[in-house]
């Protein structure tokens, strides 16, 4: 995830990979709470999904 580097997720389907990222996300931001690290803000990200056909 380019806003938290080192913060990596996959899973088996759409859905369990959703529910993983959500939960890197929160681990990763709460390590740098714990660390005294900054947050990361979102300037200049864009957010959005993606459907993809597989043939």
């Amino acid at each position: 995830m380019p806003a938290l580097p080192g913060c990596y997720s996959q899973g088996e389907t759409v859905e369990e990979t959703m529910v993983n990222i959500r939960e890197s996300i929160e681990t990763h931001l709460e390590a740098l709470k714990e660390d005294r690290q900054p947050l990361p803000g979102e300037a200049g990200f864009m957010f959005g999904r993606v459907a993809v056909a597989v043939a």
